[in-house]
């Protein structure tokens, strides 16, 4: 993880793993590239591979809304990916985005239960989590047990909103946080490559990204200091 600096003595992941403790550990993690769009980015990542991706649908308003403004991520991936498989525990989000959009590379499953036939009959690239383990209310096991029961894949991606974002710092100010009421995590670099780590997984790449496409100043502001930006993707393999 040589992308990964700490002020400590040994490795970062040393840290990750409780081999090694500070109480005031100081930790940069540098981007693998550019600050890009999420979906841009993701898209990026899964080109001409097979994909699952898991979380699949949004809640009805904002499925909606993401259709209308082209931001719908599983699309972007279904167009780049050589294939691309979406899972989703939600079965009447599924049969919404089926009914809105006429997709059929989409189905209601648990990937914390063995047994999903349209996963293990085939081989798949990576497994993507996309905003999706902010949601979850206990993110390790969650993604132990997918590790567990679907590991057979070389990568999995995993991307969450970034506590350290611009906009968070400037509610702080104002003494108001704007969250998906949703959420049950927030995660700065440092604690996705942590929980990572204690999954089963050896983060490999990292990247920072805004939601959509930003102007100058922003641009400039996040090529500068990329922590500011709104999401954080790590990209892992099984280890």
């Amino acid at each position: 993880m040589a992308f990964i600096v700490v002020n400590g003595d040994g490795s970062a992941e040393d840290y990750f793993l409780g081999k090694r403790f500070s109480s005031n550990l100081s930790v940069e993690i540098k981007p693998n590239g550019d600050v890009l769009p999420r979906m841009e980015r993701l898209a990026g990542l899964v080109r001409g591979r097979s994909v699952l991706h898991i979380g699949c649908c949004d809640h009805a308003p904002i499925l909606e809304r993401r259709l209308a403004d082209g931001l719908w991520l599983h699309a972007a991936l279904t167009q780049a990916a050589r294939r691309c498989l979406g899972v989703d525990i939600d079965a009447n989000a599924v049969n919404q985005v089926r009914a809105l959009t006429g997709c059929d590379n989409v189905i209601a499953a648990d990937v914390t239960k063995p047994g999903i036939g349209e996963i293990t009959s085939s081989q798949w690239d990576i497994a993507l989590f996309a905003d999706v383990i902010e949601h979850v209310q206990a993110p390790m096991a969650f993604l132990s047990a997918f590790r567990e029961h679907y590991g057979a894949l070389k990568e999995v991606i995993v991307s969450v909103p970034n506590c350290m974002r611009g906009g968070n710092a400037t509610g702080a100010l104002r003494s108001r946080e704007t969250i998906n009421s949703d959420h049950c995590f927030e995660f700065s670099p440092f604690t996705l490559a942590k929980l990572l780590t204690l999954s089963g997984f050896h983060v490999h790449q990292f990247y920072y990204s805004t939601f959509t496409a930003t102007r100058f100043p922003k641009s400039v502001i996040y090529h500068r200091r990329p922590y500011l930006a709104h999401t954080l993707i790590a990209v892992s393999s099984m280890t």
